[in-house]
């Protein structure tokens, strides 16, 4: 058997204090299951005095599945153990940018990139697209952007949906600024989007950007920021045109929904409104990654209002232990399902 050893991200433990590693395991063994050969043995070992998250295979892993893994949320390096030494395992360069995105977004009550690229990982490696290369991700409770510029990063289109104006207008001249800062090639439009069952139409900041400018002609990255309801995210994007969803419902006013007249924050009336449009922009073969506050609604409510709405929710093993303490007032879970 060949031992690797994954030492992890520095941001990782300050992000889930003692649970970190833990959480690291159960997306290991998610993301693991869509590579050629499972990790085995997974644990927790001291080596020289610091902790690695070890796993095993028996044959050796492939420059695409050392790729995948080191897209998860947790690895910042990672080795091959051979003896009592460690041989590194050269980290692909598969960034979009060149800086990180996501330690220039700072504001209170944002998602840690680090959790974000979790979810990211549930939601790509627990559906069918894993491996399919660029993918399109929404996120349809986006507030300021943090999962729409980490799935820009890893190359993945990002499409997000964001009720407060607000908080859409500062994402998109965000994301503007950022790419005038790549020195990235783009293009950048605002279009409406109206329906005689919408208030008000809803608006899109549309983003194509490439290094060059062939390919911001022949094959862009896109990133689009509608503001609007997400009960009627089917009117902003296609139906069946994303690949994945990942949503954070953990915090106020940024994941409020406002259907019926007024605006619900409550996880379980937000899901019950959403769920029907998101299932229908969502590609067949796609997963949803949801992450939300237990003391806002209980895990069994959650995954039966998911089964409700048509999707599969995945569990057992690792699915069931991604629950873990944010602070006093916030024990966040995380959900997976599948549209089939």
């Amino acid at each position: 058997m060949i031992r690797y050893a994954a030492l992890c991200h520095p941001g990782h433990n300050r992000v889930y204090f003692a649970e970190s590693l833990r959480l690291s395991l159960a997306e290991l063994e998610i993301a693991s299951r869509s590579l050629a050969e499972p990790a085995a043995g997974a644990g927790i070992e001291r080596i020289g005095g610091v902790e690695y998250l070890t796993f095993r295979r028996e044959t050796p892993l492939s420059a695409r599945e050392a790729e995948a893994i080191f897209r998860l949320s947790f690895p910042y390096a990672l080795f091959r153990v051979e003896g009592d030494s460690l041989e590194p395992v050269e980290r692909p360069a598969y960034e979009a940018f060149s800086e990180d995105i996501g330690g220039h977004l700072r504001y209170s009550g944002k998602t840690n990139e680090r959790f974000t690229r979790l979810l990211l990982g549930l939601a790509i490696h627990s559906g069918a697209f894993a491996g399919a290369g660029r993918l399109s991700i929404l996120d349809p409770l986006c507030g300021k952007g943090t999962t729409l510029f980490e799935a820009a990063n890893l190359g993945h289109d990002a499409f997000g949906m964001e009720l407060e104006p607000k908080l859409a207008e500062e994402a998109a001249r965000f994301f503007k600024r950022f790419l005038e800062s790549e020195r990235m090639r783009h293009e950048a439009d605002r279009l409406r989007v109206g329906a005689p069952e919408l208030k008000k139409p809803i608006s899109l900041d549309r983003f194509a950007y490439a290094r060059d400018k062939a390919a911001l002609k022949d094959a862009p990255a896109r990133l689009t920021i509608a503001c609007g309801d997400s009960a009627f995210a089917d009117r902003a994007y296609k139906k069946e045109s994303v690949h994945a969803i990942v949503g954070d419902l953990a915090y106020g006013v940024a994941h409020g929904n406002a259907s019926g007249g007024g605006r619900s924050r409550a996880p379980s009336e937000l899901l019950r409104a959403c769920l029907p449009a998101w299932r229908r922009v969502l590609k067949p073969g796609g997963a949803i990654a949801l992450s939300w506050n237990l003391y806002g609604a209980k895990r069994e409510a959650v995954l039966g209002i998911l089964a409700a709405a048509g999707f599969r929710p995945l569990t057992g093993g690792p699915y069931d232990a991604l629950s873990h303490r944010v602070d006093q007032a916030i024990q966040r879970d995380a959900a997976v399902a599948v549209r089939d």
